[in-house]
């Protein structure tokens, strides 16, 4: 499951969950845009649902 997200989604994943940062806190540690963090976080949350749900 893991393997089928992209690096920056993992990333992405991993700062939030296992380190219990916030959006912005990602963003700031990125220097990219809290919208571009939310973005990847949904698209790898979208995406661990269909693995989940064995969608293609």
């Amino acid at each position: 499951i893991w393997s089928g997200l992209a690096q920056r989604e993992r990333q992405i994943l991993g700062l939030r969950f296992r380190d219990g940062l916030s959006f912005r806190e990602i963003a700031e540690l990125l220097d990219v845009p809290q919208g571009s963090v939310a973005g990847w976080y949904s698209r790898a949350v979208a995406r661990l649902r269909t693995v989940e749900r064995g969608l293609p």
